[in-house]
């Protein structure tokens, strides 16, 4: 049975409003995308995606501790965020039965929170929210 739950981070957007990478910004010392990986994996989800798009090239160097998850590229970025959500999805493995999907900016939701959706999908797979 497939059971394994993947995070998908999305930060492949130009934060044109924001005036700055969010893949880069960080809250009491500790970068956005860290505290959302470490959160993920306290709530039970090792494998974690994070999608880049605009300025890969530049920001892919800079993102810390790259070691945390899987870096993938969304080419496709300006079509928006669905497009990174389907280039995140075109690179799980075959054993993923679910996704976490996480957007950059929003580092504070707590690993309670992801713990009760992992737990909620993993007691009835079927569910489709």
């Amino acid at each position: 049975m497939r059971n394994n739950i993947a995070g998908i981070i999305l930060a492949a957007g130009k934060s044109s409003r924001f005036g700055a990478p969010k893949v880069l910004q960080s809250f009491l010392g500790t970068p956005f995308i860290l505290r959302i990986s470490d959160a993920l994996q306290s709530a039970g989800i090792p494998d974690i995606l994070l999608v880049l798009g605009h300025e890969f090239e530049q920001l892919f160097p800079k993102v810390p501790s790259k070691d945390s998850f899987q870096i993938v590229e969304n080419p496709d970025y300006e079509l928006g965020q669905f497009s990174s959500l389907q280039a995140s999805i075109r690179s799980l493995p075959a054993d993923v039965a679910g996704t976490v999907m996480c957007l950059v900016d929003h580092p504070h939701i707590s690993v309670g929170t992801y713990r009760t959706v992992v737990t909620a999908a993993r007691q009835d797979p079927d569910t489709r929210s």
